[in-house]
């Protein structure tokens, strides 16, 4: 029992309790097993930390630390130190932290928390950047080598807002693996300035949350984050013991600063109120271009399930450059759902959005302009063959096997058209629908092109009532007769006059 903070001041200490102090009940909030650190301070008492680390390379092993119960200032460990001019290289495993708001707040780089178990704490882990620490020498005090080599592995997080916070400086090659987030809003937060380079979010389950698995606020920044083969959701029926427990998405970047490169792939994403992912820009944030994104091998199930118009399973405020959505499947939308990618009116260059699987009733792209490179099954409806026999491109359209071919563009009432390319040029030919079977067929290009040629000519030509349009003495160019020409015209004349034949 413990009523003031205890310093650690010493490289290299650590504390370390009985292997029985985590489990061993049902209920770990009264399991009293092992060894236990109990923080007992009055309760008009600031907030106040059970340990702070002002040295690398401490270690707590085996502990329980938990605070008072009528006390929500409680602070488990904080390690800060003195003169920053190192990696911290904390370590916390197998510890239990019960009834304190924050469990471990951590500065500098290189903690390692594997194993624990926190219940009842409003912010389990907290990454941290004092701003008047120092970031060793060299290459290593610019901003984009600060926060290395964090570990955070194998924990379970019961209740609370965030399981992991990440604010004011660049979290950098973070490992965030096989944790489990079982009630609580969402499981990683990034704020006031920070973000995530380079780290790999893999393996772990968000379950019930209330917001979002993976948010970050605005002027954060995203770079080179990968998410993969992760379970995260909520409730279907959202309210669970009269509390919200589905998320509005899974991964919501909310007026970011930079978004260059996310890649989402292999993951299960069941029960959300809106979105999957929902990409928007704060009213106090720059209008940026995210890039590299990657969406692919994931199960969206039971997305958008609030009823509110306008849902969808991908959204962005901001144009994108460099955008793949591949290999996914979609299943059980809510009745609200109105298109699986939307972006507000933005374009996205360079698409890559192939081989998904969803209800073909869904447009794929809402309200967005395709430049670039462009490999993309359809704007909406489907791409492949039909159940007759016919192969379509663009949008679904009611047509038999007769048609073996369709070309659509019902986003628009423009013309249509195709383009024939060889090495030596191309020739375009357009068709401008009026009305059902009306209107106009013509070429790309005025008086240049032929329909047929000497060697492949139309046996028959049929035409209607209309006019045909042919060329008149404006077209054709007139040769001067020679008089010996018309000669011998007037010697034939007279000689059909005579035998009434013509001359043989």
């Amino acid at each position: 029992r413990t009523t003031d903070t205890i310093t650690i001041s010493t490289r290299g200490q650590g504390l370390f309790g009985e292997a029985s102090s985590v489990g061993g009940k049902a209920d770990i909030t009264t399991n009293e097993f092992g060894s236990t650190i109990q923080f007992d301070i009055g309760d008009s008492d600031p907030a106040q930390e059970m340990f702070r680390v002002t040295e690398s390379q401490t270690s707590f092993t085996f502990l329980k630390f938990k605070g008072d119960s009528v006390n929500a200032n409680d602070i488990g460990i904080i390690f800060n130190k003195t003169v920053n001019t190192d990696d911290m290289d904390g370590y916390v495993l197998n510890c239990e932290f019960i009834n304190i708001r924050d469990g471990i707040h951590f500065y500098s780089r290189a903690l390692q928390a594997d194993n624990n178990v926190f219940s009842t704490c409003s912010y389990p882990i907290t990454l941290d950047w004092d701003i008047s620490d120092e970031s060793g020498v060299d290459i290593q005090i610019d901003d984009l080598y600060k926060g290395r080599a964090t570990r955070i592995t194998n924990n379970r997080f019961h209740g609370g807002v965030f399981a992991i916070t990440v604010q004011n400086y660049l979290q950098r090659g973070a490992i965030y693996s096989n944790n489990t987030m079982d009630i609580g809003q969402g499981f990683i937060l990034v704020q006031n300035g920070g973000g995530l380079y380079g780290c790999v979010i893999d393996s772990n389950i968000g379950d019930l949350l209330s917001q979002t698995f993976l948010k970050m606020d605005a002027l954060t920044i995203c770079r080179d984050v990968v998410v993969s083969n992760n379970k995260m959701g909520g409730a279907i029926a959202g309210v669970v013991d009269g509390a919200d427990k589905r998320p509005f998405s899974v991964v919501n970047l909310d007026g970011l600063s930079e978004i260059k490169g996310l890649i989402f792939v292999g993951n299960a994403v069941t029960a959300t109120d809106a979105f999957a992912i929902f990409i928007r820009n704060d009213a106090a944030s720059p209008l940026i271009t995210a890039s590299n994104i990657l969406v692919s091998n994931n199960s969206f199930r039971q997305i958008g399930l609030d009823a509110v118009a306008s849902r969808g399973i991908f959204y962005s405020a901001f144009d994108i450059g460099n955008f793949m959505f591949s290999n996914n499947i979609i299943s059980e939308q809510g009745a609200t759902v109105t298109d699986i990618i939307s972006t507000d009116s933005k374009t996205i260059t360079n698409a890559d959005i192939k081989s998904n699987i969803y209800d073909a009733s869904l447009p794929l792209l809402s309200a967005t302009t395709l430049a670039g490179r462009q490999n993309v099954d359809k704007k909406q409806g489907i791409y492949g063959s039909n159940d007759t026999g016919a192969f379509q491109l663009g949008d679904l359209g009611g047509y038999t096997s007769s048609l073996p071919l369709l070309i659509s563009r019902l986003t628009s009432a423009g013309g249509v058209g195709t383009r024939y390319q060889n090495s030596a040029g191309h020739v375009d030919i357009f068709s401008v629908p009026t009305g059902v079977n009306t209107g106009s067929f013509s070429a790309g290009a005025d008086n240049v092109i032929s329909c047929g040629s000497a060697g492949l000519r139309w046996s028959v030509v049929y035409a209607g009532a209309g006019t045909i349009n042919t060329s008149d003495e404006r077209e054709k160019t007139f040769e001067t007769i020679l008089d010996t020409e018309t000669l011998v015209a007037k010697e034939l004349k007279v000689l059909f006059e005579k035998t009434g034949k013509e001359p043989g």
